[in-house]
């Protein structure tokens, strides 16, 4: 599921992200990961250890592309040939140890150091290397590189194979490039304003702002009979804006009791709000959004908030309401969400 891969990736690397910048799909290319957020490309490469975050406005081109250096395999050919041709024929060190003395005296008593099989030795082991590094060089342009030109600043370069996975990161990036984040991700993904909500279920939406879950709650209200109870950390001024509707009750939560329309981040508390909600409206086309669970948490602890949500869970299904609620990920731990994912069956 995609929420699950987004909430991996942020535990991940939440280290090098953004306020809300939230990951959305990694890449492993050659020794380097790739992290595509909703504003960035992040590359993290394994060694030399480095960070590249680029804007994706800054992306000009993204292309894989082989380059074989045939150059390198004549080099290394040659090399390899008069290293085992110097190797055999110590006659030719003979001869330049005799037209040094000859011609240049002062150079004696440097070459009376080595003996003529030991230069020999030497120079046949360093051409040797020289021709291996060569055709390991020639092996390694076969493999080909990722390249990500960018502007203002050096290409990003990663030796790497065209594999599916480097097609899939140039496919996606192209279309951001193209369209935008939405528009890349977009295909196969379920937007929650377009699940259809059933009677007596509970919804989880893991965000890191409650956009889309309240998108999702007016949609329905809108377009349906339903009563609506929407309870929030906003102040209900502010949520309802100006959508003028009758049939939804607002109510503020918060730890400041000002107005009737609050309730305080007791669990108990907002229980017996959501419960009377229901008894006043029995017959089940009612909708709930319940938004500030992680106020509830700070007020309390997971524990209660858990047990809250697991009791909400039960008077839904026996009321065949709907609830909705969102929750940013960050604020559980991966226990804590599979507890959730558990109790509640359908988070999104």
């Amino acid at each position: 599921m995609e929420n699950n891969e987004s909430q991996n990736l942020r535990e991940e690397f939440g280290s090098y992200l953004m306020g809300d910048e939230e990951p959305l799909k990694s890449f492993n290319v050659g020794n380097t990961r790739i992290v595509l957020t909703n504003e960035r490309l992040l590359c993290l490469k394994k060694f030399p250890k480095s960070f590249i975050p680029v804007f994706y406005d800054d992306i000009r081109n993204i292309e894989h592309h082989t380059y074989i250096a045939w150059n390198k395999i004549i080099k290394g050919v040659f090399l390899l040939a008069a290293s085992v041709y110097a190797f055999y024929n110590p006659s030719l060190v003979n001869s330049a140890f005799g037209f040094i003395n000859q011609n240049i005296p002062e150079l004696t008593p440097l070459l009376s150091i080595s003996t003529p099989q030991q230069i020999m030795f030497f120079l046949a082991t360093v051409l040797a290397v020289l021709g291996l590094y060569q055709l390991i060089k020639f092996v390694f342009s076969l493999t080909g590189k990722l390249r990500i030109s960018v502007k203002g600043a050096p290409s990003i370069r990663i030796r790497t194979g065209f594999s599916s996975e480097v097609g899939d990161l140039i496919k996606t990036l192209e279309g951001i490039i193209k369209g935008g984040v939405e528009s890349a991700f977009e295909q196969g993904v379920a937007e929650p304003d377009a699940i259809d909500l059933k009677p007596g279920k509970t919804y989880i939406f893991t965000e890191y702002k409650s956009e889309k879950s309240m998108k999702l709650f007016f949609k329905e209200i809108s377009s349906t009979d339903l009563t609506g109870l929407y309870i929030s950390r906003m102040n209900p001024k502010d949520v309802a804006g100006g959508r003028d509707l009758i049939n939804v009750s607002y109510y503020w939560l918060t730890d400041s009791i000002t107005e009737s329309n609050s309730v305080s981040p007791e669990p108990e508390r907002v229980f017996a709000l959501i419960a009377d909600f229901l008894e006043k409206n029995p017959n089940g086309d009612t909708i709930i959004l319940l938004d500030g669970i992680e106020y509830l948490i700070t007020h309390s602890n997971f524990d209660q908030a858990l047990h809250l949500i697991q009791g909400l869970v039960d008077k839904i299904g026996v009321n065949s309401s709907r609830l909705i609620i969102p929750l940013n990920p960050d604020v559980l731990s991966s226990k804590e969400m599979a507890l959730l994912e558990r109790d509640v069956g359908t988070v999104l």
